[in-house]
């Protein structure tokens, strides 16, 4: 297995002390909300998606390695073969190259966005994949997509 492409990338965004007093306080607000209107299932609901957020994100590392290689795309501990991928697309941010996004078969999520360094030749990696996979060149950021980013989730 020959590395064509490597590099590094943050796996989660950098979220200060105010974005946790913020998030703190709406899911105290929805919590105390449930509990004054005898919607008992509301705050624990929402309450255990708090939990489950906390701990996927302490439990993330920080930092993931993305390999383009001859077989396949590996990034953190994940490797997909290229017979798994059905397309990629390389989505662009204020004309910035930003995300590789694949779409993966037969895949929970079905769809994996690695985030691309400033350094990384384009060009080069577009015409390595266009070999390996088809590219949609159609595909955007979608609402959530910018949802997502905004709120640093």
């Amino acid at each position: 297995m020959n590395i064509l492409f490597a590099w590094t990338y943050a796996s989660r965004f950098e979220k200060g002390a105010l974005w946790y007093m913020i998030a703190i306080t709406i899911v105290l607000t929805l919590v105390l909300y449930g509990i004054s209107q005898w919607i008992w299932i509301m705050s624990v609901v929402v309450l255990l998606f708090a939990w489950v957020y906390m701990l996927h994100e302490n439990n993330s590392p920080p930092t993931l390695r993305a390999e383009i290689t001859d077989t396949g795309i590996n990034t953190g501990n994940v490797f997909y073969e290229y017979a798994r991928i059905s397309s990629f697309t390389i989505i662009y941010t204020e004309n910035i190259a930003h995300t590789l996004r694949i779409h993966v078969i037969k895949n929970i999520p079905p769809v994996c966005d690695i985030v691309l360094p400033l350094d990384i030749d384009i060009a080069e990696l577009r015409a390595y994949l266009s070999t390996q996979i088809a590219e949609d060149p159609t595909e955007k950021f979608t609402f959530s997509d910018y949802l997502v980013r905004f709120l640093r989730l």
